[in-house]
């Protein structure tokens, strides 16, 4: 069984997220949290496979909680995502630790590929990859 936590401080993208994976993945276990203390919380305690991030929530950041997960646990791999464009932020969220960037506007019809490329260990971010370079394989 699949083991997915998704952190987002907007239940709404929480939600949202949680059924496009149960589709795909309906046996899926998938939790949810609200923010990067959370987060930090649940890797200590709880087996998760992968981690849907979003790059900012309040208090600590996203990329704080991603420093911090790759100390505890360096082999789940964490996908970042945000509404910030992806040629500002990605390569920095890639050089962090993460194994992944989504933006938020298209995330919908990259997360299932997103998580299938990292459950093989590759990196990936969308859109800019698959747009121009084809690195991401898809």
């Amino acid at each position: 069984m699949l083991k997915i936590l998704i952190a987002d401080d907007h239940a709404i993208v929480r939600r949202g997220l949680k059924q496009i994976l149960l589709e795909e993945y309906p046996s899926a276990r998938v939790g949810e949290v609200a923010d990067a203390e959370s987060l930090v919380t649940e890797v200590v305690t709880n087996d998760w496979e992968i981690i849907i991030c979003d790059m900012n929530m309040p208090g600590r950041s996203g990329l704080d909680a991603l420093s911090q997960i790759k100390q505890i646990a360096p082999h789940i791999p964490v996908l970042i995502m945000s509404m910030y464009p992806e040629d500002q932020y990605a390569l920095r969220v890639l050089k962090a630790g993460a194994s992944g960037y989504l933006g938020k506007e298209t995330i919908h019809e990259h997360i299932i590929k997103a998580i299938q490329t990292v459950q093989l260990g590759k990196k990936i971010y969308y859109p800019c990859c698959c747009r121009k370079t084809r690195r991401c394989g898809a």
